[in-house]
């Protein structure tokens, strides 16, 4: 009789790669993919056949909660930043521990979190709504410029723009607006200035388990800086940060996490430095990009079983994470006019420099981007270092060493590529 856990996991494009839930979970529980179709579920279909169950969402929260109580689950969870609505209301038929709907309503909603925020005396940050072309001006006098604009919903800074000056706000105004699409529900804020913080980042992120018992938060992991305006160039743990600046930046996390009502699960919290403390950028209802990968390299902690673990109910008992090296992986970005990757330099090179443990390619020669406000990425850097100014000086190395040719382009060329 096979007495092994089956955990559900709503699948889609996000955190968590496919290859790494699998990896994860397969030893220890009866791995379920549940996915609605789509171009990329499809596309990892193959994969997700050969690895575990694999059951076809239909939309409809009764049916599909159903099909997936065939399979007698255990917990269910996501990676996925799209998926946490669905995935709260399949774990409430179910009777299955998750987020609950009005607690991924908080999480999900930018505009509704920092009313909770503000309302709770968390984080005071001034916002407005921007429902359609005629709240522009008036959600801009409202915040004041500098001003961030950004999706209510959405998840690693896709369409996020920084607002600086009225030149750019006539311009943002027309490039969302001017067109036939409609741009969807907005919200405007006041931009957070970030302190002095260079080599580093101006900002951290919390990667926090959440139990009916308390918070545990597992890790502060230290940034590298954004490229402006918003794209991520990656992370590392453990964060530069001293021990009385990691105190302040997760007691304001647990006050945040609070009055959001997350009882249960992994969240991954973005907070800005600035020269008055520490401020809530925003609060993710699941585990942080790319953050496992960190977690991994560091042989601290696997997250994603950790997380499996907390949709079963099981009771756990972690540390914060505590290496006795810096480990990192660094991100490349595409730039942000449109342009065609037209040749790469230096792969083999930047493999063989100390520090440097891999090298992933995410764009192939011939490929087309369309630079901002989309973010794409090139490729990214692993590697670890005895400390943060070794890694610096590793990253400084491998950037140096790797290069990348272009064609200025403005229309997308028949032989362009996609991304991988």
């Amino acid at each position: 009789m096979n007495d092994r856990r089956v955990i559900v996991v709503i699948f889609d494009k996000g955190a968590v790669s496919a290859s790494s839930i699998a990896q994860s979970l397969n030893d220890s529980f009866d791995l379920v993919f549940a996915i609605h179709d789509g171009p990329f579920t499809d596309q990892m279909l193959p994969f997700l056949t050969e690895t575990s169950e694999v059951v076809h969402l239909v939309g409809d929260p009764e049916v599909d909660a159903a099909k997936l109580a065939r399979h007698c689950p255990d917990g269910i969870l996501t990676f996925s930043e799209s998926m946490l609505p669905s995935t709260a209301r399949l774990a409430t038929i179910l009777g299955l521990p998750f987020h609950t709907p009005g607690t991924v309503r908080r999480l999900t909603n930018k505009f509704e979190q920092r009313s909770v925020l503000r309302a709770s005396g968390v984080d005071r940050i001034v916002t407005a709504a921007i429902d359609s072309e005629s709240d522009w001006e008036r959600a801009l006098a409202k915040v004041g410029l500098p001003a961030v604009v950004k999706p209510v919903r959405g998840s690693g800074s896709s369409g996020v723009c920084l607002i600086r000056d009225e030149s750019e706000a006539s311009h943002h105004r027309t490039r969302l607006f001017g067109g036939e699409s409609t741009p969807g529900h907005l919200l405007a804020e006041e931009y957070l200035q970030g302190r002095p913080s260079l080599p580093f980042g101006d900002y951290v992120s919390v990667e926090s388990l959440c139990t009916p018992q308390g918070i545990t938060h597992v890790a502060v992991t230290g940034k590298f800086p954004l490229r402006p305006p918003f794209a991520e160039q990656g992370s590392f743990w453990p964060s530069q940060l001293p021990a009385h600046e990691v105190t302040a930046v997760t007691e304001l996390v647990s006050r945040a996490l609070i009055a959001l009502q997350v009882s249960v699960g992994i969240t991954h919290t973005e907070v800005q430095l600035t020269p008055t403390g520490p401020r809530i950028i925003e609060v993710n209802g699941r585990l942080g990009g790319q953050i496992d990968e960190i977690a991994t390299r560091s042989d601290s902690v696997d997250l994603i079983k950790i997380n499996a673990l907390l949709a079963v109910g099981d009771p756990i008992g972690v540390e914060p994470a505590c290496a006795g090296k810096v480990v990192f992986l660094n991100i490349l970005s595409a730039p942000t006019h449109p342009c065609t990757l037209t040749a790469v330099h230096g792969v083999r090179s930047v493999r063989r420099i100390p520090g440097i443990t891999g090298y992933t390619s995410l764009a192939q020669q011939g490929q087309y981007f369309p630079g901002a406000p989309e973010m794409h990425r090139l490729g990214v850097l692993y590697g670890e270092a005895c400390d943060h100014e070794a890694m610096i000086a590793i990253v400084d190395q491998a950037r140096s060493t790797l290069s990348f040719e272009f064609s200025e382009t403005s229309h997308v060329p028949t032989s362009s590529g996609s991304l991988t």
